[in-house]
């Protein structure tokens, strides 16, 4: 079982902290009109479209084709978001124009062509030379493009830009936040208690508002933030899933309490010291969520987000 650093984040014990001095980020965005969230006490409340971005049925699929090994990147020890590579984005730009001039735009071609022949006087000769030349450098490189990506998509053997990139983590045994940059390297990393939370909002083109969920460092005047808000699936969702979000990014933090009770979260609950104690005296199963059915699953989400009122 795993042992949480003297850092870890414990919302019974949270020292005192200095004030500001460099917040020209943070000054930003409450400038903005943007509105800063407190910690607070929290308790199991965890944003639905988490709850709805993985069934059991896919859970136990990914354990078979990992014969039992199957590792995520939400565990009792962090959680990390990915985001794609700028390369890969235009890779699969790409692979997806490949595939449009493959199966579409060259049967159009050969269609025209073959409708241009009597135009041509029946030029056969011209309809061979140009129907080759389509061929050497369109259609071959643009089919090498969509073969080599469907290949690498089914057998998994994605080159290594169209792997995605660590963006950031939350760390629940060191109780830190870190930030990277691409390879891997680290932008900073910050005990959690030395982030404010800011909920921000835009209205979009069509006049609804779309909010986001930022963390920004206290005493440091950095430029960027951690974008909180990636640990949802959805690009927009309403202010309300914003205030679970932040329930649930600091229940997951705080040591002084079990993680979350969720399915992505569940295969770590043996190894997280105060999860662990609260599950033996409670007896919970310890796959109750994965060997559940996913029409039973969705039926107690179901019920479990309608009957949380706490915004």
């Amino acid at each position: 079982m795993q042992k949480y650093s003297p850092n870890a984040y414990n919302s019974q014990t949270i020292a005192p902290q200095p004030p500001a001095k460099a917040k020209r980020l943070l000054s930003k965005l409450l400038s903005a009109g943007q509105a800063a969230l407190p910690f607070h006490r929290t308790h199991q409340q965890i944003p639905q479209s988490i709850l709805e971005d993985m069934t059991p049925e896919h859970w136990r699929e990914m354990e078979q084709e990992d014969d039992g090994d199957f590792q995520y990147n939400w565990n009792e020890q962090f959680i990390q978001i990915y985001v794609p590579q700028l390369w890969g984005r235009l890779y699969l730009f790409l692979a997806a124009l490949a595939k449009v001039i493959v199966l579409y735009i060259s049967v159009i071609v050969l269609i025209g062509q073959i409708i241009l022949i009597p135009a041509s006087n029946y030029d056969i000769p011209a309809f061979i030379s140009s129907s080759i030349l389509y061929l050497e450098w369109i259609f071959l490189p643009c089919a090498l493009i969509w073969a080599q990506f469907e290949l690498s998509t089914n057998f998994r053997t994605n080159l290594w830009f169209l792997r995605p990139r660590l963006l950031f983590e939350f760390n629940r045994q060191t109780g830190m936040v870190t930030l990277y940059r691409p390879g891997r390297l680290v932008r900073f990393s910050h005990p959690f208690v030395e982030f404010d939370c800011v909920l921000t909002s835009a209205p979009t083109q069509l006049g609804f508002m779309r909010y986001g969920l930022m963390l920004v460092h206290r005493y440091q005047g950095y430029r960027r933030g951690i974008p909180a808000a990636l640990l949802l699936s959805k690009r927009s969702e309403p202010r309300d899933e914003m205030l679970r979000l932040w329930n649930f990014i600091q229940c997951y933090m705080d040591v002084s309490q079990p993680l979350p009770d969720m399915l992505a979260l569940e295969a770590g609950r043996l190894n997280d010291p105060t999860t662990a104690k609260v599950d033996k005296k409670t007896g919970r199963t310890p796959r109750y969520w994965r060997d559940m059915d996913d029409e039973t699953y969705y039926r107690s989400i179901t019920q479990s987000i309608n009957h949380d009122d706490s915004y």
